[in-house]
């Protein structure tokens, strides 16, 4: 909590030496030129990834689920995700499943979110060097694979000969003892996961990322920046490495904006534009993903989940 709370103060101290930088008048000038029709456009294509997330996840849950109580916990989920640090709101996907009575116990949501989460590495490590290319900058791509491909190769025998050399000690560890059953039960339910699960879950990863890339072109057109779908690309890929960073931020304020102002000077938009639109663009997708978890909460209890989990309760 100490370390939260030193974070999120960093974090305000940043956004509000942002908005010093940008200057308060060109925060204002910039709030009134914000085009709605372009933020109603992202909010509705948010949304779509959010069904197609609920899909996805739907075809990995080994229980039969409705669409729409799955769309409600990734609706959930994903604000939590959002507000947490260190991608800490990931927890909640398995603590939602069993609340609303859609899987049997903790465990079961598990698999489901650990084939997610590594099928989106795949799919980050995909776009990051395409957007690289689409750019100009296929060389650099080049280098820092004929740079690196030695040290992943010497880190990878290292980790092998670790693992060989540990792995039995770890085994024996009180801590691991207690632990292995659950990692064989979630090894278990992963490895049982037909390749067409995992062939249809990856294309419903991959065209999240589109359509997710798609209502952040508008997102950025809505505040006055306007910048190619090549350079959106990048943005949004490396945004989703910043959970990644050890920084203890509450909803992420500061860094995002930092971020951001980064990216848009870089790509020759002016700093005062720039600050004022980093703020704008993190307040809207806070605001967005709280729109979008709220109709989440009334969908779940309209389907009766939250009646009867509270008449359970009382």
């Amino acid at each position: 909590m100490s370390s939260r709370l030193v974070g999120t103060t960093v974090g305000v101290l940043v956004a509000a030496a942002i908005v010093a930088w940008a200057g308060p008048d060109d925060l204002v000038a910039s709030l009134r030129r914000v085009q709605l029709t372009d933020v109603a456009v992202y909010l509705i294509l948010t949304a779509c990834t959010y069904l197609l997330r609920a899909w996805r996840f739907r075809a990995l849950i080994s229980r039969a689920a409705s669409l729409p109580k799955i769309y409600g916990v990734v609706s959930l989920h994903t604000l939590l995700v959002n507000l947490l640090p260190f991608s800490a709101g990931d927890l909640s996907y398995p603590v939602l499943l069993k609340r609303f009575r859609i899987s049997g116990d903790l465990m079961e949501g598990i698999p489901s979110l650990l084939v997610v989460r590594l099928q989106d590495i795949l799919i980050t490590g995909a776009l990051l060097p395409v957007a690289l290319i689409w750019l100009g900058h296929g060389h650099h791509v080049l280098d820092a694979t004929e740079a690196r491909l030695p040290l992943t190769l010497v880190g990878l025998a290292g980790a092998s000969t670790a693992a060989v050399f540990l792995g039995g000690r770890l085994a024996r560890m009180p801590l691991v003892r207690r632990a292995m059953p659950a990692v064989r039960r979630v090894w278990s339910d992963v490895r049982g996961l037909h390749p067409r699960v995992w062939l249809a879950t990856l294309t419903l990863g991959f065209l999240v990322r589109l359509v997710a890339i798609v209502a952040v072109s508008y997102l950025f057109r809505s505040v006055g920046i306007p910048l190619s779908l090549a350079t959106v690309l990048l943005i949004t890929t490396l945004y989703t490495l910043l959970p990644l960073l050890p920084v203890n931020v509450v909803a992420g304020i500061g860094v995002t904006e930092a971020f951001l102002v980064t990216c848009f000077v870089a790509s020759g938009i002016d700093r005062g534009v720039a600050a004022a639109a980093s703020l704008q663009i993190h307040g809207l997708q806070l605001l967005t993903a709280t729109l979008l978890a709220g109709v989440g909460v009334l969908q779940l209890w309209r389907l009766g989940a939250g009646r009867q989990h509270a008449r359970e309760r009382a």
